[in-house]
């Protein structure tokens, strides 16, 4: 009997043992996993954030564009879409 209950000792570690190596295998495929998906995020806060900037700069860029076609006495012709297009007039 006691040698039965060493074997079976030692079955049990052994499971145990992979068990172990199972659950260790699985947190380093998770932490690649989260890993990846910080990364993603990341890369999507970037975007919307250069997204962001693109905007700003588009919508300053046309509030200038505005101001020098009124200095220059260049009226809008039509707007599209919350722009507005000039007629480039020659100077005599």
């Amino acid at each position: 009997m006691a040698l039965e209950n060493k074997a079976y000792q030692r079955k049990l570690e052994e499971m145990v043992d992979e068990l172990n190596a199972r659950q260790e295998q699985r947190k380093l495929e998770l932490a690649a996993l989260n890993k990846l998906f910080q990364s993603h995020l990341g890369q999507a806060d970037s975007t919307r954030t250069a997204y962001g900037k693109l905007k700003d700069s588009l919508t300053s860029f046309t509030s200038e564009l505005e101001e020098l076609a009124t200095i220059a006495g260049v009226p809008a012709q039509e707007q599209r879409n919350g722009a507005a297009d000039y007629k480039v007039q020659k100077v005599k």
